[in-house]
């Protein structure tokens, strides 16, 4: 599996490196701790963190052959497939 796609792996490794590797919050912000902003910035670390834990996951082979979907997911998808059209109002399934 780790041959599939080298370069978007490379590219993954990249994100995910510059990621992790990331500055703390720097001092003078911790006079902030508890504040909806403080809450905030922690909450949409902890989403990001969590995306690249799944993203891991996929790429391990973890979830391989899961059913990933509902029971009404999974007939839309298999019904009607998946055929992403671009709009200028975003993506549309």
């Amino acid at each position: 599996m780790a041959t599939d796609y080298p370069e978007l792996r490379r590219v993954g490794k990249f994100i995910y490196e510059t990621w992790e590797g990331r500055p703390d919050l720097p001092a003078w912000f911790s006079f902030a701790k508890g504040t909806p902003a403080a809450v905030g910035i922690e909450a949409a670390e902890a989403f990001i963190d969590l995306q690249f834990e799944a993203a891991i996951a996929i790429d391990q082979g973890k979830v391989a052959g899961k059913d990933q979907y509902e029971s009404v997911e999974r007939e839309r998808v298999e019904s009607l497939g998946f055929k992403p059209i671009w709009t200028p109002g975003g993506f549309q399934v």
